[in-house]
């Protein structure tokens, strides 16, 4: 969103240079992504989000050609984003890191599109290939020393070196070249061209505030060392392909081919900077190496001989009766003496009616008158 050109940033305003602005900058994007990957995710995503709107806003406030490296300042917080709010539960691990980074590929495309920057100003050209090729073959033995000090968990199950190998190309592609691609081809020229040799170091800086996710002390000292040699090859060569092709062999080996060929024969797992405080999810990927969290190598134990085990006879099971109904508790009554019955007194019958004699019917009496 365009502003007035008579609005001026609130660094700007109190008289910074425009050195001073963008190592303001650089230190909050780098403190925005520390707390992120240290503490819970939510704080940290919330900084990240704010410092997109700014820094963007800042840079087009301004229109001063100086601050150019706060669009590609402001495209680390969204890497930071997107790990955390990716699906990552929908896809095979092994393609974890391409959530982030096809996003992150348009998201270059159209930085480099508005500052006017060139592929050769991005340094995808290669002058001299044999150095490039020298510089990509330091990947093998650096992804081997990374994986035995390191430990990190194995991404994939052994499901053939087809498989093996499809995983080690997506890791290698998205987590290793998309990351120089922004860090030393995008972010590092525009830190140059501002602050001199010093931008290299601020780039690797910043690297290494990307791998804070790991919460290994280890890990992140192993990615800032390794950025700034990588930022002073690209530099010299003016070419992030060897740099890029070194940075994948890395990941990939020491994610993917050197833990499915050497198993659980390196050394212990490095101590983590931060205890873990609660059981966390798997660690997301960013943009860069987000390798989950070191387990422990288990103990290998004698395997206990196999226990012999008795010959079942198959018998007819036999036929169980139903059970009987639960007996009372109860004590049972006390029998009580049975009376002796009453004798039944019946009445005496009835002598049967005499029949009563009516007397005779008397004889008329005839009187003589004539007496």
């Amino acid at each position: 969103m365009a502003i007035s050109s008579d609005v001026r940033a609130p660094a700007r305003a109190a008289g910074l240079s425009a050195r001073g602005v963008v190592g303001t900058y650089a230190i909050a994007v780098g403190a925005a992504l520390a707390i992120q990957g240290l503490a819970p995710p939510l704080a940290g995503t919330i900084a990240c989000g704010v410092l997109v709107a700014v820094l963007l806003n800042d840079h087009a406030a301004t229109g001063d050609g100086r601050l150019d490296p706060l669009v590609a300042l402001a495209l680390l917080p969204l890497a930071g984003i997107l790990a955390v709010a990716m699906p990552i539960a929908e896809v095979p691990v092994a393609l974890w890191p391409a959530l982030v980074a096809v996003p992150m590929l348009l998201a270059i495309a159209l930085a480099a599109r508005r500052l006017g920057l060139s592929r050769a100003m991005l340094g995808l050209a290669a002058p001299a290939w044999r150095v490039q090729g020298r510089v990509a073959a330091t990947g093998l033995p650096l992804g081997l020393a990374a994986y035995l000090v390191l430990r990190p968990g194995q991404l994939t199950p052994h499901e053939g070196a087809l498989a093996v190998a499809g995983a080690a190309i997506a890791i290698g592609l998205f987590a290793g070249g998309v990351e120089e691609l922004l860090m030393r081809g995008l972010l590092q020229p525009l830190l140059v061209r501002i602050d001199g040799g010093r931008g290299v170091a601020w780039t690797a800086v910043l690297s290494a505030a990307l791998y804070a996710g790991t919460r290994s002390a280890a890990a992140i000292a192993l990615a800032g060392g390794l950025s700034l040699l990588a930022g002073g090859v690209a530099r010299r060569t003016r070419s992030i392909a060897g740099v890029s092709l070194g940075h994948g062999l890395l990941v990939a080996g020491a994610l993917v081919v050197w833990p499915a060929l050497l198993g659980t024969a390196a050394p212990g797992p490095a101590r983590p900077l931060v205890p873990d405080r609660a059981p966390a999810p798997p660690s997301v990927p960013s943009l860069v190496e987000r390798a989950p969290t070191p387990r422990p190598a288990p103990v290998a134990r004698p395997h206990p001989a196999p226990a012999v085990r008795p010959v079942r006879v198959h018998r007819r099971a036999p036929v169980v009766a139903a059970p009987s109904p639960p007996v009372a508790t109860t004590p049972p009554p006390v029998a009580q003496p049975t009376p002796a019955p009453r004798p039944v007194v019946r009445p005496a019958p009835r002598p049967a009616p005499r029949p009563v004699r009516r007397p005779a019917p008397k004889p008329p009496q005839t009187f003589d008158d004539s007496g």
